[in-house]
């Protein structure tokens, strides 16, 4: 009896610290971890409008000339590789539709480099990128003084993920065409100020 009461009492002390061991809270994945354990391929849902201002400008909050033409479109990104758990690599291929001022549609090819390790991360995870690609729509965009169909694409991108969301993104990306300094041997280009969701599997 005596060898009974005993293995009661320390089954019923053992069973609180097994159950307590059992929802220890587990760290999310932060900066390049995230990318990998959520999968390897993403699709981002965008729509924005027309901000006839220069690229450098907008980025440094200096824009605002917004115009009555609007873009919509999908892209599908595939990592390529990670480094040093703060640094990240993709691909993406976009098609995007205009309206409003113009009426063409627009497809995008980029190589883009995403920084992923923030301070606040635990609270909300942050990602930068920055793509740079070519771009040919399906005319000359009419917006777009002294240019022509194939131009320079670029952007630059902000991206929040609460720690909750394990493969659910808020997107917000500055979308841009260009002759790039007279690379393509145009001078004119646009701007257009998106956001959306991305989804990564």
């Amino acid at each position: 009896m005596q060898h009974l009461r005993f293995t009661v009492l320390a089954a019923l002390l053992l069973v609180p610290q097994t159950a307590g061991a059992s929802i220890t809270p587990t760290a999310p994945d932060l900066g390049a971890a995230a990318y990998r354990n959520a999968g390897p391929w993403s699709v981002t849902s965008l729509v924005g409008i027309h901000d006839d201002t220069p690229f450098l400008h907008i980025l440094s909050f200096r824009g605002g000339n917004i115009k009555p033409s609007y873009i919509g479109g999908l892209i599908l990104g595939r990592t390529i590789t990670t480094w040093r758990d703060d640094w990240v690599w993709e691909w993406e291929a976009q098609v995007f539709q205009h309206s409003g001022l113009q009426s063409n549609a627009e497809a995008n090819a980029a190589i883009v480099l995403h920084w992923t390790r923030f301070p606040w991360d635990e609270g909300l995870d942050t990602t930068v990128s920055f793509g740079q690609g070519m771009s040919l729509a399906t005319e000359r965009p009419p917006i777009e003084d002294e240019t022509r169909a194939l131009l320079h694409y670029m952007h630059a991108e902000i991206a929040f993920r609460p720690p909750a969301w394990k493969q659910i993104s808020i997107v917000t990306r500055l979308h841009h065409r260009s002759g790039a300094f007279g690379l393509y041997g145009v001078s004119g280009g646009s701007n257009f100020l998106t956001a959306g969701l991305r989804y990564r599997f």
